[in-house]
């Protein structure tokens, strides 16, 4: 069960999907907006509760397809904070840098007429591109922080890693909050469920990918590099990555009636201490930092001796041999979070812990989390199966 309603969509951050990574060297990072931006994606969304039906999946096989097809390169703007790959629209085709993220399901960016989009963002051209499609529909999005989005629908294609999607329906930003200005991306693609899109019955890109019979298995998957070992990772659709697994696959059941990629974590431990069990939470590829309920991450902070900077954020040690491993318990199945990304960042001689709070009363499971795991999402039979990610 999953204490949230449907979030209208997602803010910044994304999924990895490609080959190389290349780091930005003029990126700060700041995980203080990290957790504002997960408080202003889920904050208006926190006291109704799911009551929705848990799918699951027993031993279900997967064929790997021998030519991987649908793999997008991404830039990475630096210390695993946020994956962005390239997306062409139109045709000719207009290249978008896109973030990715399972939080959401609109695919979003800036279009010609947003003045307030500034200039240092690519935005699309609509009138440039012979396959698109007018529609007189709108769409706005406001967020939890109060930030805004809204413009217009319309319709074109859509290259997803080699995939030509025919008549996706697009939200064409007119208009955007000036905070989407700190984001060097052109916009959002949703990887959650229909049910949580702004426009009611949209289909997503992922949707359109199994109805236009573009992929072999309704699935995408999710391969994290780290920056710390060069870099790289990997989205697929359509397919999974054998390379990229260390050990078995475990099946996950999750909670899909709120458009979510809910999960249950049966328990978050260390060593002998265990800080929770049966926590809801939610695998979200567009939040950067692992957020903890309140007063789970107070806790775990003690366990590491950790202060809290006042932001949700946690002041770690530096020194990743004094941590022990964070282990989240889910389908019966040890997930670790090792020492390396319990530190999430470096600045000046000092550390900020991967995890955080948010005043949520459930779990995001994010990039700390998942940048340690390889994960299959099957939108199906809706379920995911997660292993640990083989490391360089």
């Amino acid at each position: 069960m999953i204490w949230i309603t449907p979030v209208l969509a997602s803010y910044l951050f994304s999924l990895v999907a490609g080959l190389e990574l290349t780091i930005d060297p003029n990126y700060v990072a700041d995980a203080g907006k990290s957790v504002q931006r997960a408080q202003s994606k889920y904050a208006r969304y926190y006291d109704a509760p799911l009551h929705g039906n848990v799918y699951g999946a027993d031993d279900i096989r997967i064929n790997t397809v021998q030519k991987q097809n649908g793999a997008i390169p991404l830039n990475e703007s630096g210390y695993d904070l946020e994956y962005y790959g390239t997306v062409s629209v139109g045709t000719p085709s207009q290249k978008l840098k896109l973030n990715f993220d399972t939080g959401s399901s609109d695919l979003w960016f800036a279009c010609i007429k947003c003045l307030s989009c500034g200039t240092t963002r690519t935005k699309y051209n609509p009138y440039a591109s012979i396959s698109y499609t007018h529609t007189l529909g709108s769409w706005t999005i406001t967020y939890g922080d109060g930030s805004t989005a809204g413009g217009h629908v319309g319709y074109d294609t859509v290259n997803l890693g080699g995939f030509n999607i025919k008549r996706q329906t697009l939200q064409l930003a007119s208009y955007r909050s000036q905070v989407f200005e700190d984001c060097p991306t052109d916009g959002i693609l949703g990887l959650g469920f229909n049910s949580i899109a702004t426009i009611p019955h949209v289909v997503s890109p992922m949707e359109n990918l199994i109805r236009q019979q573009l992929i072999n298995q309704p699935i995408f998957s999710v391969y994290y590099g780290k920056a710390s070992e060069g870099g790289g990772g990997e989205l697929l659709f359509g397919d999974y990555n054998p390379k990229h697994i260390a050990g078995n696959l475990t099946t996950i059941p999750i909670d899909k009636s709120e458009g979510f990629w809910g999960v249950n974590v049966e328990s978050i431990s260390t060593g002998n201490e265990t800080f929770g069990k049966n926590l809801t939470a939610i695998v979200d590829t567009g939040t950067t930092l692992l957020i903890l309920p309140d007063d789970i991450a107070q806790t775990v902070a003690k366990k590491y001796n950790a202060t809290d900077n006042g932001n949700g954020t946690f002041k770690i040690t530096c020194d990743k041999s004094k941590l022990e491993p964070l282990v989240f318990t889910i389908a019966n199945t040890k997930f670790m979070v090792p020492p390396d990304s319990l530190i999430y960042v470096e600045q000046d001689k000092s550390c900020t812990a991967g995890f955080a709070y948010a005043g949520m009363p459930f779990t995001i499971i994010g990039g700390a989390f998942i940048k340690n795991h390889y994960i299959i999402f099957n939108v199906q039979v809706p379920h995911i199966q997660m292993a640990p990610s083989k490391r360089c």
